[in-house]
């Protein structure tokens, strides 16, 4: 079985065959649609709170402050990078190929009001993550972010958060490009 013990937090489709799935367990799933058959990803010391995937490589993020970029080798994979540096909880994670050079780009969110972007060498299949630093990070919001999206080719970054704000960023500096505006909170009633 494919450990639905857990809640499932998030879904992502790995290819048109392959879904991953984050739980509130501390492992990634990633199951065959066709034969439900299913295999776990582990590294995470907490749970997974989101996923997402690109260029065949799925990334996960987690309560244990970290995301992780696993690449399948041969039918196996293995964590390619290992993404630090938030101080909460990593509640978002997006994936893209950059069109400029054809890397893989991570952008990450975080209860720390933070966004950070990541270059991702996916090309790290020895059994080592690799633990690159942060391209870029700002505070992008003044409370929790809880949503970050890349557009294809990694040309623009996306955040919404808990301040009822979604804003558009810069994929290189991470300089704000826009911002959309919730409505304001009802007043009370008459």
């Amino acid at each position: 079985a494919c450990g639905a013990e857990d809640e499932v937090l998030d879904a992502a489709f790995l290819g048109s065959d392959r879904l991953a799935l984050a739980t509130t367990g501390d492992r990634v799933r990633v199951v065959d649609a066709a034969t439900w058959g299913c295999r776990f990803l582990t590294g995470h010391a907490d749970a997974v709170l989101a996923v997402a995937c690109a260029g065949g490589c799925v990334a996960s993020a987690s309560k244990d402050r970290t995301a992780r970029v696993w690449v399948e080798v041969n039918g196996t994979f293995s964590c390619a990078a290992v993404l630090e540096g938030h101080v909460d909880p990593v509640g978002a994670v997006a994936l893209a190929v950059d069109e400029r050079t054809g890397g893989l780009v991570a952008a990450t969110a975080s209860r720390d009001r933070t966004l950070k972007l990541w270059d991702v060498d996916a090309s790290a299949t020895d059994g080592q993550p690799r633990r690159p630093a942060a391209r870029a990070s700002a505070v992008a919001h003044a409370k929790d972010v809880n949503c970050v999206a890349l557009a294809p080719g990694a040309r623009m970054v996306a955040s919404c958060a808990n301040d009822r704000l979604a804003k558009l960023w810069d994929p290189f500096a991470l300089e704000d490009r826009g911002v959309l505006a919730g409505p304001p909170p009802a007043g009370p009633p008459r």
